[in-house]
């Protein structure tokens, strides 16, 4: 860092550090960066500022030969710098409502299983009971079914990255037969497959 032009636009008070000519300026003029290798003459840097007021590092721009920077080039590159901050500052919060809608979802999946299993429990001993019992059961169940389905999907909201939403092809018809024998139905269930 100590050889850092950065280091300067990171600590000073302007809002973009402008050198026009390193080797003039005596900050600069014997910085290894400016006599050996890559010889730098024109620097321009804008510091990341959090919301906090810290500086934590910088958007620049440098060349091997002597540049002035336009009015709109400044407020270009001042915007830049702000850009990163508040990008860096939505990846943030976006993984902080990753983590809560993770935790929430979790937490209403837990007991939904439990009132879903108990309602299976209830519904599969029903034939002593009244038919008005068998409708309130599958009211439980159809409603318990739907927030499963709202849970699932703020789930998979919930996961920004890629890695969570890969497609995977699948074999139609094998799977379909496969859930034939995993449903359970009074009747033999057909699929028909069209071409």
């Amino acid at each position: 860092r100590e050889l850092s032009f950065c280091s300067y636009a990171i600590a000073g008070e302007e809002d973009v550090m402008v050198v026009e000519d390193a080797q003039q300026d005596d900050r600069f003029k014997n910085n290894p960066l400016v006599q050996d290798g890559p010889k730098l003459v024109f620097y321009a840097g804008a510091p990341i500022v959090t919301k906090n007021g810290y500086s934590i590092g910088t958007v620049c721009v440098y060349d091997t030969v002597k540049k002035t920077l336009t009015d709109n080039q400044r407020k270009g590159l001042k915007i830049l710098s702000e850009q990163v901050m508040i990008k860096a500052q939505l990846e943030n919060s976006n993984k902080s409502l990753e983590t809560f809608a993770m935790v929430v979802a979790h937490d209403i999946k837990s007991p939904l299983t439990s009132v879903f299993l108990a309602n299976e429990i209830l519904d599969g001993h029903l034939n002593k009971w009244q038919l008005e019992t068998k409708e309130l059961t599958g009211i439980i169940k159809r409603n318990v079914e739907k927030i499963t389905r709202m849970v699932e999907g703020i789930l998979n909201n919930s996961k920004i990255t890629d890695k969570y939403n890969k497609i995977e092809a699948i074999a139609l018809i094998v799977f379909l037969e496969e859930l034939k024998n995993i449903l359970p139905s009074p009747k033999p269930l057909t699929f028909i497959y069209a071409a």
